[in-house]
């Protein structure tokens, strides 16, 4: 499969679970956390049916409480290091990993006098 195509496919399924979808500095498609706790956090396509997730913290102590959390998640290690790891998981196991590192899309919803609020502050008319 073409690098288009991998990146479309992963593009469908951050749709698909409403997930944050960019570019990474190397062209490549990731879904970036929304806290930025670190700015390396990301979830990535691992092109087997999986997804990668890659953690960084700034402490052991930190890595290990979070590596701990996506293991009881169904993560698996792919890489393991003092403050920074590699996971895989499965899309069934994804919203659950995605929600814990806030690559979840926010969901906003107004009443309809917010709407029309809105709507009138991006029209430009002032309200009397």
């Amino acid at each position: 499969m073409g690098k288009r195509k991998q990146a479309q496919s992963f593009r469908s399924m951050c749709e698909k679970f409403n997930l944050r979808y960019k570019r990474n500095d190397a062209g490549e498609p990731i879904s970036p956390t929304r806290r930025r706790v670190n700015s390396r956090d990301h979830l990535y396509d691992l092109q087997d049916g999986r997804v990668g997730v890659s953690i960084t913290r700034d402490t052991p102590r930190q890595y290990t409480f979070v590596k701990n959390k996506l293991i009881r998640l169904g993560c698996i290690i792919l890489q393991d290091g003092d403050t920074e790891g590699n996971f895989a998981v499965t899309e069934e196991n994804l919203i659950p990993v995605a929600s814990q590192l806030s690559c979840i899309k926010k969901k906003r919803s107004f009443t309809p006098d917010q709407r029309a609020a809105i709507r009138e502050w991006l029209l430009g008319k002032k309200k009397e």
